[in-house]
């Protein structure tokens, strides 16, 4: 499923980046940030990382991933991630389907 049509050139309300903090508090290296923005920033601790433009959902997820989904459309990232088994997954609190899952 494609969610994105264009490449993202400029922040949108869907770009929350993670603080700092949270990547030093986990203290974890990841193989994959699958929902990076353009530029992704220095301190997300990921060896690959995963654009708008690469669509992370029709991509092959590999090792520990690294995810924080786009906020106006978490549910089939949050289905992905739940298939991968295999990470860290940074969401929304929500009342859907999805949560009660994960």
């Amino acid at each position: 499923m494609t969610l994105f049509g264009l490449e993202q050139t400029q922040a949108t309300s869907d770009d929350y980046y993670t603080p700092v903090w949270i990547f030093d508090r986990l203290g974890l290296h990841f193989d994959l940030d699958v929902c990076s923005p353009p530029a992704p920033p220095p301190w997300i601790p990921a060896t690959r990382f995963f654009t708008m433009a690469d669509d992370g959902l029709a991509q092959e997820w590999a090792g520990r991933v690294w995810m924080n989904p786009p906020y106006s459309r978490p549910g089939p990232w949050v289905e992905r991630f739940m298939e991968h088994r295999n990470g860290v997954a940074l969401v929304p609190f929500a009342k859907s389907a999805w949560f009660d899952a994960l």
